[in-house]
């Protein structure tokens, strides 16, 4: 969370490590390959652990 917390501060959204390989089926998703420079205002985690334990936090920037 603290990571994307950052990218929201900065303003940018960091590529997906060692994504050199897209498979077809998933063609259709907008793959981040390079930073990306946005006006991140919400960021999503999931966070999907073995038992089940499974978690989301969603987190707005808030406007001033």
């Amino acid at each position: 969370m603290i990571a994307s917390l950052a990218m929201m501060n900065e303003g940018v959204i960091y590529p997906t490590l060692n994504l050199d390989t897209v498979d077809e089926a998933c063609r259709g998703i907008q793959h981040v390959r390079e930073p990306l420079r946005r006006d991140v205002k919400t960021v999503m985690k999931n966070c999907f652990a073995f038992g089940g334990i499974n978690a989301a936090l969603v987190c707005r920037r808030p406007e001033y």
